[in-house]
């Protein structure tokens, strides 16, 4: 990763640990599984008590590459009880989500 970075490890990224990850960077593998397993938690938890349909998950977590998804959806799915069904997805939006969230609020408190 460091290598990636250019030894500037500010400019890590999810992304970039995919990278890692995919040219066998163990640390990068752990810190997608660490990362994956952690989100995955929280889903499964708040599935028991919601029982949402779907997740949509979006800004820089969506480029995180496919260890990641995996690792979030394996998790989830085992920390929630079998009866409870869902999916998790990226969002459409990518990166843009936070942003078109804000522009929807903001047309919204100015009655647009």
């Amino acid at each position: 990763m460091r290598n990636l970075a250019g030894n500037n490890l500010s400019d890590i990224t999810a992304q970039l640990v995919s990278q890692a990850a995919a040219e066998g960077d163990n640390l990068a593998n752990e810190v997608l599984e660490v990362a994956g397993w952690a989100l995955g938690v929280g889903i499964g938890n708040v599935a028991n008590l919601i029982n949402p349909q779907l997740f949509v998950l979006g800004g820089g977590v969506t480029k995180a590459g496919a260890k990641f998804w995996e690792a979030v959806r394996r998790v989830a799915r085992k920390t929630a009880l079998p009866e409870v069904n869902f999916e998790i997805v990226p969002a459409a939006l990518s990166d843009e989500a936070p942003l078109w969230g804000a522009v929807a609020l903001a047309e919204d408190l100015l009655g647009s």
